[in-house]
């Protein structure tokens, strides 16, 4: 553990969806570890709230912004907001994910363009972001979060099986 916490040191990280769940464990970790971190969520409160128990629990440097992974503005202006407080970016962690676990005939058109919106473009909209900025610092790291809904049956799911057409 000594030698992540000395590769991270210093390092400036970004983890979207970083109010709760896994994103705030994983901006947690960073933190703790030394780099400096940023997060996004969709609420004020959350964002602020978040912040707060993050930089009280650790030494490093935690920002965060409102922004919605569903629009590209709000995540270049997330961005913008990055490199005015932390002044580079090393790694991107695309956390940011909805689930909306439902049967196909039940789920709305709404449904289904809030996850693919979230879930893909969210995560193209911020690396596309990122990677210029991690070129400029000469490397980088982009980490996206999955989720094993795809894999795994759940209650209510319609399994679905792949099979060659050979």
């Amino acid at each position: 553990m000594e030698s992540m916490d000395k590769f991270l040191a210093g390092k400036n990280a970004v983890v979207t969806g970083g109010t709760r769940g896994i994103g705030f464990a994983i901006a947690k970790a960073l933190a703790e570890a030394g780099a400096q971190v940023a997060i996004c969520g969709r609420g004020h409160t959350t964002v602020e709230n978040a912040v707060t128990q993050l930089a009280n629990t650790s030494k490093s440097k935690v920002v965060g912004k409102v922004a919605d992974v569903r629009s590209s503005t709000e995540v270049a202006n997330f961005f913008q907001f990055v490199d005015g407080e932390l002044g580079g970016l090393d790694i991107l962690v695309n956390n940011a994910g909805i689930g909306v676990f439902k049967s196909t005939a039940e789920l709305s058109v709404d449904d289904w363009t809030k996850t693919l919106e979230t879930n893909l473009s969210g995560a193209f909209y911020c690396s596309k972001e990122a990677l210029p900025r991690m070129r400029n610092r000469k490397g980088g790291y982009v980490i996206h979060i999955s989720s094993l809904a795809g894999k795994n049956a759940f209650a209510g799911g319609q399994p679905i099986t792949l099979r060659s057409l050979d």
